[in-house]
């Protein structure tokens, strides 16, 4: 029972990422993160931050962290 629960609950949360999200550029999200006035919200956009930057390599996690540091 539990893991079925557990499941549910990660389903739903994926939608939940995926509406908030909704495939904008990392870039965009991370510019949301900042601004953002929703605990929610920020928690989704925050989540799906860390998602993509699992995925990168070591030159892409730099540039992210370039883009932070010294935006524009």
């Amino acid at each position: 029972m539990a893991e079925l629960l557990s499941t549910l609950f990660e389903r739903r949360n994926h939608r939940r990422i995926s509406r908030i999200t909704d495939g904008r550029p990392l870039a965009e999200l991370t510019d949301a993160l900042v601004g953002s006035a929703g605990e929610t919200s920020g928690l989704a956009l925050a989540e799906e931050i860390l998602i993509r930057i699992s995925g990168m390599d070591d030159e892409g996690k730099r540039a992210f962290l370039r883009y932070v540091f010294h935006p524009g």
